[in-house]
């Protein structure tokens, strides 16, 4: 069985599938104003056709019938046993040696994510960190910063701070609330655009993975606006020098602030081809593969040496994952795509997802060589790539 690497995963929780999805599902219930969590928990979760696929899954594994109950029973009791050896055992059920943490909801401060690690087995794990916070006018406020000068060292000493203490990556999930371009912004503009808001109050709203402030007026829209994009500019480019990879929320489904109109994969391109950003030499990450549009992803991976992409959440679901990898591999280098499972706080979404890529990826690669002229070589080749080498490059692992 060929070993996986897999390029993102949230922190597993000592939590069942039941208990899982019904956290999830106080959000839907939120969003769409229904009168009880119970009718978002049935309609947006045990309702999903992958939660179908994951029992089947989990009934063999555990050989029981595939209900929800017997399975959640199963898997209470493998946790007794110990948390840390539960999720090592979930690991190497489906030999993935090791996972690439997001700790977007363990850590809004560097210090937080060395503990975020406490209470799984030791060397599996290495972490990225989210810097939607940084682009936050209340960030530079809460670090004394009185001018865009400023801004840029506090900027440098908190990604140099980051990659001492092991950090692998910086998460970008800002799609869930704005488009994934980025403007030219000059220090005088953002200098004026970053005392307006530092003098002026904004409103918070809900979002991922944790509220952003939104300002009523179109010039403080426009100011906002702005100071993000030269944010984003300064994170990208310095990232690039020290080394550390960009990853980027890029897909709409599931979550409802998930708009394709924040997750059009075109406005990368105002990111991949800025001149400064590419002499920098950063290395994005799409996350999740850019669904629906994937096919688009497919096009800027065949462009842009720096790009790359994971198949991450949508390894969770068999029929889409198919066309996915097809389509990417026929169009990209196999060196860009990546495994990842996007599993949430049940441990053994990681191991499903392994089984459905190792699965897919077997029945791709097979036509590729029956019918579209590539060795067996190659597609071996391809297939280590893609399930642990690539990842182990871009993260340095």
């Amino acid at each position: 069985m060929l070993r996986i690497i897999d390029a993102h995963i949230h922190k597993p929780r000592k939590a069942g599938l039941v208990a899982t999805y019904r956290l999830w599902a106080k959000d839907f219930a939120k969003r769409y104003g229904l009168e009880s969590m119970e009718e978002a928990f049935r309609l947006q979760m045990m309702e999903a056709p992958r939660i179908h696929s994951v029992l089947t899954y989990l009934a063999d594994v555990y050989g029981v019938e595939p209900e929800i109950g017997s399975v959640d029973l199963k898997v209470s009791d493998a946790m007794a046993g110990g948390f840390e050896r539960y999720v090592e055992a979930v690991m190497e059920r489906e030999s993935i040696e090791h996972a690439v943490m997001d700790l977007s909801l363990e850590a809004e401060e560097p210090d937080q994510a060395p503990q975020a690690l406490d209470g799984l087995p030791v060397g599996r794990f290495s972490w990225t960190f989210n810097i939607v916070g940084m682009l936050h006018p209340l960030w530079a406020v809460s670090r004394g910063v009185g001018e865009v000068g400023e801004l840029e060292d506090a900027i440098s000493h908190q990604l140099h701070r980051l990659k001492g203490m092991g950090c692998r990556g910086l998460k970008n999930s800002m799609a869930y609330y704005r488009g994934l371009g980025i403007s030219m912004v000059d220090e005088e503009r953002a200098d004026s655009a970053y005392k307006w808001l530092a003098s002026n109050r904004a409103e918070y709203v809900e979002s991922f993975p944790r509220p952003v402030p939104r300002y009523p007026t179109e010039e403080g829209r426009s100011h906002h606006l702005a100071y993000q994009d030269f944010v984003l500019r300064q994170i990208y480019i310095e990232a690039g020098k020290i080394g550390l990879p960009i990853l980027i929320h890029v897909a709409s489904t599931l979550h409802p602030a998930l708009k394709p109109m924040n997750n059009d994969p075109s406005g990368l391109y105002s990111v991949l081809e800025d001149s400064e950003i590419m002499g920098a030499g950063t290395r994005f990450l799409i996350l999740h593969g850019g669904y629906p549009l994937y096919r688009e992803v497919a096009v800027i991976l065949s462009q842009h040496p720096n790009a790359y992409a994971d198949i991450s959440f949508f390894s969770q679901y068999p029929a889409i994952l198919e066309e996915m990898l097809t389509t990417f591999l026929q169009l990209a280098p196999s060196n860009k795509i990546m495994h990842g499972s996007d599993s949430n706080f049940f441990a053994e979404i990681m191991a499903y997802a392994a089984h459905n890529t190792r699965d897919c990826l077997g029945r791709v690669l097979s036509r590729f060589e029956s019918d579209w002229g590539w060795s067996s070589k190659h597609c071996r080749i391809v297939a280590e790539s893609v399930l642990s080498k690539n990842a182990m490059a871009f993260f340095g692992l």
